[in-house]
């Protein structure tokens, strides 16, 4: 079985917010090839969700959590504790198909901790072109993906991107990873079932 992970969806979290500053995602990704750590700390904000966008607060006495093991962040990277990092290491056998970089995030001036980035160093090819779901006849943008059973059997994170994306919020794991996970007590993760044919 194969699991999309992702942060836990509340309505009010802590996020790991980027200097306003920092560029778009995207272009952001280009400017860290040879770093092991990101130039910059993200710090924690107490964003409230609503209908009509997010308002952001440095306030965070009132949330229950403020350090999860899947940071939501404003780049919407798979940041991840140290914690989940050492699952995933730790369940990873044969080659490794990612590296982590070092982030500093951030509570107030006294208060930090260290989070990780996963980033991809190979991607694999996992789709079942056939079942899975694109924009268009000719397009590479992956709207609905699904997995070739055999290709994934092995693998216990990867990513669905075709374009060689190093750093995705599309991240996938295996049945293992959950069940460790979840028997760790780890916070803020939510596994959600994916298809294999």
């Amino acid at each position: 079985m194969v699991f999309f992970l992702s942060p836990l969806a509340s309505k009010s979290v802590a996020v790991a917010c980027a200097p306003e500053d920092t560029p778009v995602s995207y272009l952001l990704v280009s400017q860290l090839t040879g770093l092991s750590s990101l130039p910059f700390e993200l710090v924690l904000k107490d964003v409230l969700f609503e209908k009509n966008g997010s308002r952001q607060s440095s306030e965070l006495g009132k949330l229950k959590y403020l350090w999860y093991d899947y940071q939501p962040n404003s780049l919407a990277w798979p940041i991840f504790s140290e914690r989940l990092k050492n699952v995933i290491d730790s369940q990873t056998t044969g080659e490794k198909l990612f590296d982590w970089l070092i982030i500093t995030i951030r509570q107030n001036s006294e208060i930090s901790r260290p989070y990780y980035l996963l980033r991809f160093t190979k991607q694999q090819d996992v789709l079942n072109l056939e079942h899975s779901v694109f924009a268009g006849r000719n397009s590479d943008f992956l709207v609905k993906p699904i997995f070739d059973a055999k290709k994934v059997d092995k693998l216990t994170i990867f990513s669905a991107e075709k374009n060689g994306e190093q750093i995705t919020s599309g991240i996938y794991v295996s049945q293992q990873i959950k069940d460790v996970a979840k028997a760790q007590g780890l916070v803020g993760l939510n596994f959600e079932s994916t298809r294999t044919v």
